[in-house]
């Protein structure tokens, strides 16, 4: 499903009865709503789930100006969100779809009730941003086939199962002129990841501290990109906040162990 908002196309997809809690997911740079698709169909059972591509990722189009913001990522949801009636919501993000999530909460706290941060780091350390660039820029924009790309991803997601890596690779790619190209634009990791990007604002711990909902902080246990130092801060900042560490898992926490994330999903909003 699609909505335009100021002649930009937001894909987003649905789960479950419309008539129950919502909950909003949104996912990481160079990836797409179906990362979701097994979290997805388990929350489904209880709540109405719902999956949004970002702008520049999945079926979501890209941005003539090649540049993006957190404000179009703020005004995609702010859509979504009024074309399906939403009135109050439970909002999941990954990664930088974390940040996009509870900087949105903040700007919309009579709507959003619970916040879940999966593997968020809030403010890229510079060596870490270094480290990003250099691999958003080497990494391959198109594959002869999606058996190269599911190989290039086993590659860089080394605990996670080929067969959702398969299923996952099916869904990030767009035959073209006899290629597999990736649907995620390179300009929008380089939006947010530049010196004065999104995801080097540093302005967000004061935002964490302003929050009043319930926050679950979700940090894979191997990850390479949230340092429990950082998870164990964001604890802090937050007035009402949990950290949960999940094993066996990295950045990639929702196909490392889906079933982890959606019970540690499932206990935080049924029990906080």
């Amino acid at each position: 499903m699609s909505i335009y908002n100021h002649f930009n196309k937001v894909h987003y997809h649905t789960w479950g009865n419309r008539s129950h809690q919502a909950i909003i997911l949104i996912h990481g740079i160079d990836n797409n709503l179906c990362i979701w698709d097994e979290i997805a169909d388990g929350l489904a059972k209880y709540f109405y789930v719902v999956a949004i591509d970002i702008r520049g990722n999945g079926n979501s189009p890209w941005n003539s100006s090649a540049h993006y913001t957190e404000e179009d990522v703020y005004t995609d949801i702010r859509h979504v969100i009024n074309e399906l009636l939403i009135t109050s919501a439970v909002l999941v993000g990954h990664s930088l779809g974390g940040k996009l999530s509870l900087c949105f909460t903040a700007r919309s706290p009579n709507i959003i009730e619970k916040l879940v941060l999966l593997d968020s780091s809030p403010v890229l350390s510079k060596s870490m941003q270094a480290v990003l660039l250099n691999y958003i820029n080497e990494q391959p924009t198109s594959f002869s086939s999606i058996e190269d790309y599911v190989d290039y991803l086993t590659r860089t997601h080394a605990f996670s199962d080929r067969n959702k890596l398969e299923v996952f690779a099916s869904t990030n790619v767009k035959l073209s002129d006899g290629r597999y190209e990736k649907k995620s634009d390179p300009a929008f990791a380089l939006s947010m990841l530049s010196d004065d990007g999104f995801l080097l604002d540093s302005e967000v711990w004061r935002v964490m501290s302003e929050l009043t909902c319930p926050v679950l902080i979700v940090r894979g246990k191997l990850s390479s990109i949230t340092k429990y130092s950082e998870a164990e801060r964001m604890l802090r900042s937050f007035r009402h906040a949990s950290l949960i560490e999940v094993g066996n898992a990295s950045h990639s926490i929702m196909l490392d162990q889906p079933k982890k994330v959606l019970d540690s999903i499932l206990g935080f909003i049924m029990l906080s």
